[in-house]
């Protein structure tokens, strides 16, 4: 039996790699599961398949980790998530929302990806997944919350419209959440759509200032060294004149005496 911690030396050998291939299960997983609370005809198999992968992956990384109860308490969504919703339990709208749990993959992936690039949690390489996600999540939730009882809102695409108007605050008032769930989720991603937009805003259009410094830095630069390839180019021919001066006067001379 290998020892506890080989898999977890393991993982951080390969973390890009096993994060990434569990994101991209992660996503599966999520989309199959909505698609099943939409109507989708999606086999059964297929959801139970994914669910016991991360049930296993949650298993052994708990069973190999210095120390399990700790290991429990701060990844214990990543169990819930995964859990399949069978039999009256699949009628909770509430209990379908734990799915998004499995979004969680995706920022481990997103965080990893910003320090190795030498960034942080600030990096538009993690605030973009952020950000989707925050929308998806707020998407999938009204849907849930709204879908059958509010007469607005026919498709997905409609939950998707409502969370990034409420999101960005424009608010038109064509999607206005009828359900007691739907206004407190409404209130909750007016608050943080706020923030995360205005800040990925202020980011993007810090990196664009810089860009454009740096361009027009370039463009200082060569330009001075084209002024100093003018001035060398003189230089060097104010000195090859200087040079030709004796010579020619000599032959002057050699001239003049013949």
């Amino acid at each position: 039996m290998p020892q506890r911690g080989t898999v977890s030396t393991f993982i951080e050998g390969h973390q890009w790699t096993w994060e990434g291939t569990m994101a991209v299960l992660a996503i599966a997983y999520l989309v199959l599961g909505f698609s099943v609370d939409s109507g989708t005809n999606v086999p059964d198999w297929a959801l139970a398949v994914l669910a016991g992968v991360f049930v296993s992956e949650f298993a052994i990384r708990c069973w190999d980790a210095p120390s399990r109860y700790g290991y429990v308490r701060h990844h214990w969504l990543d169990l819930v998530s995964c859990i399949p919703l069978a039999g009256g339990l699949r009628g909770l709208r509430v209990l379908r929302l734990l799915r998004l749990g499995a979004a969680v993959r995706i920022l481990v992936l997103a965080e990893h990806t910003a320090v190795r690039r030498g960034a942080a949690r600030q990096s538009l390489w993690f605030l973009g997944p952020l950000l989707f996600l925050v929308w998806f999540g707020a998407a999938a939730a009204y849907w849930n919350f709204e879908n059958g009882v509010n007469p607005h809102v026919h498709s997905f695409g409609d939950a998707l419209y409502w969370a990034a108007i409420t999101a960005t605050t424009v608010g038109y008032g064509d999607f206005t959440p009828v359900t007691q769930e739907g206004r407190i989720l409404s209130g909750a991603l007016v608050f943080i759509g706020i923030g995360l937009i205005g800040f990925a805003s202020a980011r993007l259009t810090s990196r664009w200032l810089q860009a454009s410094d740096g361009q027009a830095a370039v463009a200082t630069r060569i330009e001075s060294l084209e002024h100093e390839v003018i001035l060398l180019r003189e230089l060097l021919v104010e000195q090859f004149a200087h040079a030709r001066a004796p010579a020619t006067a000599a032959i002057s001379e050699d001239g003049d005496r013949s």
